[in-house]
């Protein structure tokens, strides 16, 4: 036998599909397989990197150029194999390049474009990235140039490449936009300018894009608003004021419709105002003088310019007496030699400013003397001048005044003295000679005078006389003598007779006798003497002696006496004109009168004097004396008072408790009682325990309270002591009813329905009645006595009520004149 030996299968066409490839690409290895001994081997596959599958993707790690191997191998079931093998090239991969931009997508001349993109290689080499621009440049980058118009498109190729010489290319674009023109400089000149200056607009302007850009001009102002396109502009044909900005405005477009706009701007310079000052009056001014400064100003920006005034006086200011808008005055605020200054500062408002004086020195004004008189037309000797004049100065300079008198032309007296004394021996003057003063009033400065009208001097008469007639007090048997106690002095020295003539009770005393009179008869001067046989009791006999020189008669002077005391019992008689108290001198014994008030004892017998708004300031001291002479007394039952003196004030109490107020009363035994209001209680009345004056007789009383101690008096004498409240009058306290009154002799009191009612009345006279507001001593009680008080009784007298002038008047000059009721009536009586 044989052995059958296996026959190793024949492996034919082994190929690897495609026979090149890139990376990614799939490689297929096949071959065909047969065995003679039968059956089908099995085929099976190794790669180059080890792999068995029938198919290899070329990877990134298979360089280009490399071969990729597949060998394929048959096994048949007997273990018989057989190999053969087959490759393939690996193939370059040309990069990828992806995201070719432009950017950004347009621009305008000078922009930079940046070209860009990303690249990759299959082959894991790194790409080289280029660019290609239109301009042949290679950077990245791209300024778009001025050649380049707007609309252009400027393109850019990028180009990947990898080392084994695979390359992409790609391209990405961008527009020329176009570029505005611009207006680089705008100037405006003259710069500075004022407002009548020419201004001229000069724009420089540019366009990126090439070529020259339309321009427009436009000219405005701050204030006055749109002033003309042209490239000058005559600021003098506008009304554009200094301060105000000008803007010239240059707007550009180019042929591709882009604009720009430029502008420029000036201030319109602000010049300053001019002021010219001038003073009216130039010169010759005085204190009097009212001085006008005037301020011409200009102004070169036709701004409109105030004026300010400011005045000095010798270097002081002053206030202007009036100011306008150009102009401004002074008066009265200077004198003379004093500089004035008027300083005018003008004012555009827009801080240009100007100032310019003018000064004047005020003259000298020279006194002015005028109406220069002496005090009399014509004088005598002994007289004394008294020069006068007008003089004035309107400087009010301080004057040196000087006196010349001069007599019968002849200078007698000269200085600061304006008298001139007529007895002067050295200066004095005397009849029939004439009088002139020229006065001179001088400034230091300057000077004036005047001249008098002449005073003739005359004959001087004689003085007056003193003159007396005696005896003062003539009785029955005297005969009157009127004497030269002391001659008339005559003052030229002449010789002085004296003639008398004689009034009796102001008739003419008849010379040489008549009408019931001896006649006068001389003793020393003619008629000086009065016979006893024509003198009478109650005559008042006057003298009249008129001196007279050689020329005339001079001042008469007389004397006179009073035929008073008669029947000479020593008191002077009041039937003629005489004085005293004397009112019966016929028997020889010494008599009074007695002037009162009769009071009538009804409800209109009395005297009413004052409110009782306490007139007479009496608190808790008080005096009141009278003079009485009572016709009857009270009666006793129902008990009532004669009033002497009621003063209250009622308040609202209907039973008068409350009253305030004082009373001096009589009882019934015509004693002395008093009672005073405090406002409280009215107290009850204190009466004198004795002193009971008579009926038909005169009587002297006075009471005093003092705190509370109440004195009565009857003729001068202490008759007796109490006591009473020691409360004060109070003269405020309560409402006041009504005006209530102060009355002599009656209780007054109103009923409360207004009417006038009292039954407490006074029968007979009363005169004389005092009140003070203090208690009188004893010793100032008998000074009250004899008439107005004396002495010390007259210090704290609020009133002295007497009826000696024929009514009832206070003496004392306050309270004015008593009203009497129809039932008081005035009286007198001779009392010895």
């Amino acid at each position: 036998s044989a052995t059958v030996d296996n026959t190793d299968p024949v492996l034919t066409g082994v190929t690897v599909s495609p026979t090149s490839g890139k990376v990614g690409d799939t490689l297929t290895c096949s071959g065909t397989a047969t065995d003679a001994d039968g059956g089908s081997p099995a085929l099976s596959y190794a790669w180059s990197d080890g792999s068995t599958d029938a198919t290899y993707t070329i990877q990134e790690s298979d360089d280009p150029g490399d071969t990729i191997t597949c060998t394929v191998t048959a096994t048949d079931t007997d273990g018989g194999a057989v190999s053969d093998a087959a490759s393939a090239t690996v193939d370059n991969t040309d990069p990828v390049l992806t995201g070719v931009t432009v950017s950004p997508a347009s621009g305008k001349v000078g922009d930079v474009l940046t070209c860009s993109s990303t690249a990759t290689d299959a082959d894991g080499d790194s790409p080289t990235l280029s660019y290609a621009w239109p301009d042949g440049s290679t950077n990245s980058t791209y300024t778009i140039q001025e050649s380049d118009d707007p609309g252009d498109t400027i393109t850019c190729t990028a180009t990947a490449a990898d080392t084994d010489g695979g390359s992409v290319s790609d391209t990405a674009s961008a527009t020329v936009d176009n570029t505005d023109p611009v207006v680089d400089s705008v100037a405006i000149r003259p710069d500075p300018a004022t407002n009548d200056d020419t201004l001229t607009c000069r724009p420089s302007t540019s366009d990126a894009d090439g070529g020259s850009p339309t321009e427009r001009i436009s000219w405005s102002g701050s204030l006055a608003g749109n002033l003309g396109s042209s490239t000058s502009l005559d600021l003098s044909a506008t009304t554009v004021q200094s301060g105000e900005t000008v803007t010239c405005t240059v707007d550009v477009e180019d042929e591709d419709g882009g604009t720009g706009t430029g502008s420029s701007a000036i201030e319109i310079e602000n010049r300053d105002p001019s002021v010219a000052v001038a003073m009216m009056p130039t010169s010759g001014a005085t204190v009097v003088s009212t001085l006008e400064c005037t301020a011409t100003v200009a102004d070169l920006d036709d701004d409109t310019v105030t004026a300010s005034f400011r005045w000095t006086v010798a270097g002081s200011p002053v206030t202007a007496s009036s100011s306008d808008a150009l102009s401004s005055t002074l008066d009265g605020a200077f004198a003379a030699d004093e500089e004035v200054v008027c300083t005018a500062d003008v004012s555009d408002g827009k801080g240009g400013t100007a100032t310019d004086s003018a000064s004047i020195t005020i003259d000298n004004t020279p006194p002015v003397v005028s109406d220069v008189q002496l005090s009399q037309a014509v004088a005598y000797t002994n007289d004394t001048l008294q020069a006068s004049a007008t003089i004035t100065d309107v400087d009010d300079d301080p004057l040196t005044v000087t006196y010349d008198f001069y007599v019968d032309g002849s200078l007698r007296q000269s200085g600061a003295s304006d008298t001139l004394d007529g007895s002067s021996t050295t200066a004095g003057f005397s009849k029939n000679q004439s009088v002139t003063v020229t006065v001179t009033a001088d400034d230091g400065t300057d000077s004036d005078s005047g001249t008098s009208a002449i005073t003739s001097v005359l004959n001087s008469p004689p003085d007056a006389p003193t003159t007396q007639v005696t005896p003062a007090d003539p009785a029955d048997g005297d005969s009157l003598l009127c004497e030269i106690v002391l001659g008339g002095n005559d003052a030229d020295g002449d010789g002085v007779t004296y003639t008398m003539a004689w009034t009796v009770d102001g008739s003419t005393y008849p010379s040489g006798g008549g009408s019931g009179f001896t006649g006068p008869s001389t003793t020393t001067w003619p008629d000086d003497t009065v016979s006893a046989d024509d003198l009478a009791s109650g005559q008042s006999w006057d003298c009249v002696a008129t001196p007279a020189d050689d020329e005339e008669t001079g001042t008469p002077s007389d004397a006179s006496v009073d035929v008073c005391d008669f029947d000479a019992d020593g008191v002077s008689s009041e039937l003629g004109s005489c004085d005293g108290s004397d009112c019966d001198d016929e028997d020889g014994l010494l008599s009074m009168w007695a002037r009162s008030f009769d009071l009538d004892n009804t409800i209109d017998g009395y005297v009413e004097l004052t409110t009782t708004e306490n007139a007479y300031d009496i608190t808790n001291a008080y005096t009141v004396t009278a003079w009485v002479n009572p016709d009857s007394a009270p009666s006793s039952s129902p008990t009532r008072y004669f009033f002497l003196l009621d003063m209250e004030r009622h308040e609202s109490n209907s039973t008068y408790s409350d009253n305030v107020g004082m009373s001096v009363m009589f009882d019934s035994s015509l004693r002395l009682v008093t009672d005073f209001g405090d406002g409280a209680n009215w107290n009850a009345p204190v009466a004198a325990s004795g002193g009971a004056i008579p009926t038909g007789a005169w009587s002297h009383v006075a009471v005093t309270r003092s705190g509370s101690t109440v004195r009565f008096y009857v003729d001068g004498v202490e008759i007796d002591t109490a006591s009473s409240s020691s409360a004060n009058i109070d003269w405020s306290a309560g409402s006041i009813r009504e005006d209530d009154k102060t009355r002599i002799g009656m209780d007054y009191k109103k009923n409360f329905s207004g009417s006038e009612s009292s039954i407490q009345f006074f029968d007979g006279r009363i005169g004389d009645v005092g009140i003070w507001n203090r208690a009188l001593t004893a010793s100032e009680i008998s000074l009250t006595m004899d008439g107005y008080p004396t002495g010390t009784a007259t210090s704290d007298l609020q009133a002295f009520w007497s009826a000696a002038s024929g009514d009832m008047t206070d003496e004392t000059g306050t309270h004015g004149t008593g009203t009497p009721g129809s039932g008081a009536a005035f009286d007198e009586e001779c009392v010895p």
